[in-house]
């Protein structure tokens, strides 16, 4: 059966900056069954899932990210079992080596992970039966990217950390240049593509913003220095 938690060459490169983390990652191929948020349309065709190692071994990387999405749709309880058994297998690797655990869930996705169908079967640290993942293991940091704002002004896991994506506008649907500024107000970070011809709307997320961060350094988002009021910019990716 395919892993679930694999890595990614940002990943290892994030792991030479902060070598004493054990990190994976959870990349689904994208779509509208898991992409909840209201700009699908915007990012799916210019996805990075579809770029990078994906063009050069297809059948293998998106392959495998079809196999994990299938199995996630089709048999959801079966996916969390075997989540779960993975997540603490990663954790005695970390603590063998004296190591913090970290785990990116969405990958190529904006699953919101707190629905009941996402629930680990168990007791978490708490006495609490099926619990959210991020309660189950408290111990274990969380981090994302989401264009789902009211998920993002939700969030109320101190172990989940949650960075807003910018998306620009496509010919038939708007950019979210409202919720990014309202995410920036709100005192969140903000991630922004950076293209060789740069929109007015990314300007305007310059201006308001307080700091900027080059995202392109390290993928742990919940290490940046600035955590409040920030754009984080990314290279864009062919």
């Amino acid at each position: 059966m395919t892993k679930l938690l694999t890595t990614n060459s940002k990943i290892d490169k994030t792991l030479k900056l902060y070598p004493n983390y054990e990190a994976s990652i959870l990349q689904l191929l994208p779509g509208k069954s898991v992409c909840n948020n209201p700009f699908y349309k915007n990012c799916i065709s210019d996805c990075l899932s579809f770029k990078g190692m994906a063009k050069v071994y297809p059948e293998t990387v998106i392959g495998g990210r079809k196999k994990r999405l299938e199995l996630l749709l089709s048999d959801t309880p079966s996916f969390m079992v075997k989540i779960k058994k993975e997540i603490l297998n990663q954790i005695k690797r970390s603590l063998k080596k004296g190591y913090e655990c970290c785990v990116r869930l969405n990958g190529f996705s904006d699953i919101d992970w707190t629905e009941s169908k996402y629930f680990i079967n168990g007791l978490d640290h708490v006495g609490t039966y099926n619990a959210v993942i991020f309660n189950y293991f408290y111990e274990v940091q969380f981090w994302d990217y989401t264009k789902n704002l009211e998920r993002l002004k939700n969030n109320v896991y101190k172990n989940y950390h949650l960075t807003y994506s910018f998306i620009e506008a496509t010919a038939s649907q708007p950019s979210n240049i409202k919720e990014s500024l309202e995410a920036l107000r709100l005192g969140f970070n903000v991630a922004v593509i950076v293209k060789e011809k740069e929109s007015w709307e990314v300007q305007l997320l310059k201006d308001k913003a307080q700091y900027r961060i080059n995202g392109d350094e390290s993928d742990f988002r919940f290490k940046d220095e600035f955590q409040n009021n920030s754009l984080v910019l990314l290279k864009e990716k062919v």
